[in-house]
C-alpha cells in the first residue's frame, strides 16, 4: 500500500480529484487530498495575506499531523510551487514527487517570473475588475482555454461551480529553498501533451534526465477531470 497526497492548482481544492481517488482506493492506496488556505471549501479563510509559504505550510502541517511517512507528493499546475517548497521543509516524509502538468520552480523563483509584463498586468486588471484587486477568479469565458480540451458541458458548470479565486500573492511571492536545493528524492513529471505548441526546459530537462521519470498523457492540463483512470494507472506505475 502507498500513501498519496494530491496538491491541487491553482482556482481549485480537493475536490478536483475525485475521480482518480476511486481508481486508487480500489487498488488498498491511502490518498489524502487537501484543499489549500483560501479555496475550495477553505474559501471562507481567503484573505490578501495568503502566500506562496501559507499553501506549503498548509502541507507541511497536514503531513506532520497525519503522521505521513513515505507519501508520493503529487502537486498539479501551481502546486508544483506547494510541493518542491515541502520537499525541502520535510523530505524525510516524502518517498517520491510528482509534477502533474506542473511548474518545476528554480531557488527564489516565483510563478510570475516567468510571464511577461503584459500578462502580469492583465492578471491584476481582472483581480482588479472582478473581485478584490488581491485575488485573481478562474477566467470566465472557458471556451478560450484550450487546455481544457476534453471537458464536456457538465465538466465546465461543475469546475466553474467549484473553482474559487486564487490569491495573488501565491503567484508574486518567491520560492524560499536554498541556492542548491534539497529534492534528493525520486521525481516524476507527466506531460499533458493536448493543444500544446512548445513546453518549458525543466519539460526537456525530465524527459531527457535519468533521474526523472516522464510520463505523458494525450489530453488537457485537468487529467483528473478528462483522463481519471489513465492519470490514476500513472500514478499506480510511479508507486
Amino acid at each position: 500500500m502507498s500513501t498519496f497526497v494530491l496538491v491541487p492548482g491553482a482556482w481549485l481544492g480537493g475536490w478536483v480529484w475525485k475521480h482518480v481517488v476511486s481508481h486508487l482506493l480500489a487498488k488498498q492506496h491511502q490518498v489524502y487530498t487537501p484543499t489549500l488556505t483560501g479555496l475550495g471549501e477553505r474559501s471562507h479563510l481567503a484573505s490578501p495575506n495568503i502566500d506562496l509559504e501559507t499553501h506549503i505550510t498548509d502541507i507541511v502541517q497536514m503531513l506532520e499531523y497525519e503522521d505521513l511517512q513515505e507519501v508520493i507528493l503529487v502537486g498539479h499546475s501551481y502546486s508544483g510551487m506547494v510541493v518542491t517548497g515541502v520537499a525541502n521543509q520535510v523530505p524525510r516524509r516524502l518517498s517520491q514527487l510528482v509534477y502533474l502538468d506542473a511548474i518545476v520552480p528554480r531557488p527564489g523563483q516565483s510563478l510570475f517570473d516567468d510571464w511577461s509584463e503584459a500578462g502580469k498586468q492583465a492578471v491584476q486588471e481582472e483581480a482588479d475588475q472582478l473581485s478584490n484587486g488581491w485575488s485573481w477568479p478562474l477566467p470566465d469565458d472557458l471556451e478560450e482555454l484550450s487546455s481544457m480540451i476534453g471537458f464536456t458541458d457538465e465538466d465546465r458548470a461543475w469546475f466553474k461551480s467549484k473553482s474559487a479565486p486564487q490569491p495573488l500573492k501565491t503567484f508574486s511571492q518567491p520560492l524560499a529553498v536554498p541556492a542548491s536545493p534539497l529534492i534528493d528524492i525520486p521525481k516524476s513529471y507527466i506531460l499533458c501533451t493536448a493543444e500544446r505548441n512548445g513546453f518549458p526546459d525543466y519539460v526537456e530537462q525530465a524527459r531527457t534526465s535519468a533521474d526523472w521519470g516522464f510520463y505523458e498523457l494525450d489530453t488537457g492540463h485537468w487529467p483528473m477531470i478528462t483522463t481519471a483512470k489513465e492519470l490514476a494507472n500513472i500514478f499506480l506505475k510511479i508507486a
